[in-house]
């Protein structure tokens, strides 16, 4: 076995911007780059970088396409290119995060190891549809998949979807979550709040981070948030941004809330109902500062933010969806996904995903009693922050060196 300092490992994601792959490559080049060779290439260096790099970064230099056939094409010469770049740098692992980059690795093979890894749901993710992805889902992912020496899977469940569903080898799969740096959470989560988020916490302050896309609910639960406002006053803090920035906002306005966005210019002042904050490098001492996380997702891989707000010390309600907020908040449990009322859970309070009537109803009820019961908060938040430490860094780390021969 080759020694690690002389190991050269090949990190693969299509960009570097906003995205909770792109914050777990990030901690994985930089954790993995003080123990060997690590290059970080992505497909284009046209994006802005939002995360530290550890290693060298690289570029395959080939543009986003929009047209289905032009991004099969896209394919072959990202694939192309990539073989280059293994052979050039005499790669030993390739490590791929996300569905094209998992493509790409898997047919640039040049010898080494290649590893691929799944980080949400294939069979829930509403963005694959149509023939591109009766495509992806019959053709590309059960072939290429299956060609992977390993496959490192973020939840139990996504495990259980790449064998049950798409003929992969349990054997090659592994399991392993996204590692947090605890001791830096934490220190971030105890930082001095900025006096115009104090001035919000006049009243309940609900808190919700992740991407601006049909998958995290926040249309969904906006509908929910004014029927809870109108009995109990509160108010709503969104912090990310996405392709559906535009529409959340015109939604949360379509519901007559007072809706503030980042992107007006516009002082911060405790006048509105919803606040829309976009990306924020630190949104744990905020998060921390507020009444209770909501986490509404329809589908997930694991949960970057839920997993980031145990660190907070904050009662968190999340949907029992596909897959994750239950291995995250009641673990060593089961669910067949069609959770009906409430369960109050060790970690946090679980809820039926907002597609339908009674389950918004539900929520309505369960966040009026949560924001009125100060017992019951603190229970949580005591609860949350032992969870925390089971992503910690120092756990989860030597399972990634263990792949590499560590």
């Amino acid at each position: 076995m080759k020694p690690l300092e002389q190991t050269n490992v090949l990190l693969l994601i299509p960009d570097l911007g906003i995205g909770g792959a792109e914050r777990a490559i990030s901690r994985l080049s930089v954790e993995l780059a003080k123990v060997c060779n690590v290059y970080l290439c992505r497909f284009t260096d046209s994006d802005t970088i939002i995360y530290p790099v550890g290693g060298q970064l690289l570029s395959l230099n080939e543009p986003k396409r929009k047209n289905f056939f032009q991004k099969l094409m896209s394919i072959y010469f990202r694939a192309t290119k990539l073989k280059k770049i293994k052979k050039d740098f005499a790669i030993h692992y390739s490590i791929s995060f996300l569905e094209g980059a998992n493509y790409i690795n898997i047919l640039s093979r040049q010898g080494e190891r290649t590893i691929i890894s799944l980080r949400g749901s294939i069979l829930h993710d509403k963005d694959i549809r149509g023939i591109q992805g009766v495509i992806r889902k019959r053709i590309l992912i059960p072939l290429l998949y299956r060609q992977a020496d390993r496959i490192v899977a973020l939840s139990e469940g996504l495990k259980h979807e790449l064998y049950e569903h798409f003929g992969v080898s349990e054997k090659k799969i592994e399991v392993i979550y996204n590692h947090l740096d605890v001791p830096e959470l934490e220190a971030l989560s105890r930082q001095e709040v900025p006096v115009e988020f104090k001035n919000l916490l006049t009243l309940p302050t609900l808190i919700m981070s992740g991407r601006l896309h049909q998958q995290k609910g926040h249309r969904e639960f906006l509908h929910v948030f004014k029927e809870v406002r109108l009995k109990t006053p509160c108010r709503l803090v969104i912090f990310g941004d996405g392709v559906l920035r535009e529409k959340s906002i015109l939604c949360a306005k379509s519901l007559q809330l007072k809706t503030y966005d980042i992107w007006s210019g516009e002082a911060v002042t405790p006048d509105y109902d919803v606040y829309f904050m976009g990306y924020v490098k630190n949104p744990f001492h905020l998060i921390a500062a507020s009444t209770i996380f909501v986490f509404p997702s329809l589908y997930e891989g694991l949960g970057n933010a839920l997993v980031e707000a145990l660190a907070c010390k904050i009662t968190i309600i999340a949907t029992d969806c596909h897959s994750g907020p239950r291995e995250v908040l009641a673990p060593g449990t089961t669910s067949d996904y069609r959770l009906k009322t409430a369960e109050y859970a060790k970690y946090g309070i679980l809820m039926p995903v907002l597609d339908n009537v009674a389950a918004a109803g539900e929520w309505i009820s369960v966040l009026e009693k949560i924001i009125n019961n100060v017992s019951l908060r603190e229970t949580y938040s005591f609860e949350s922050a032992k969870r925390l430490y089971d992503f910690d860094m120092d756990l989860i780390m030597p399972r990634w060196k263990s792949i590499i021969g560590y």
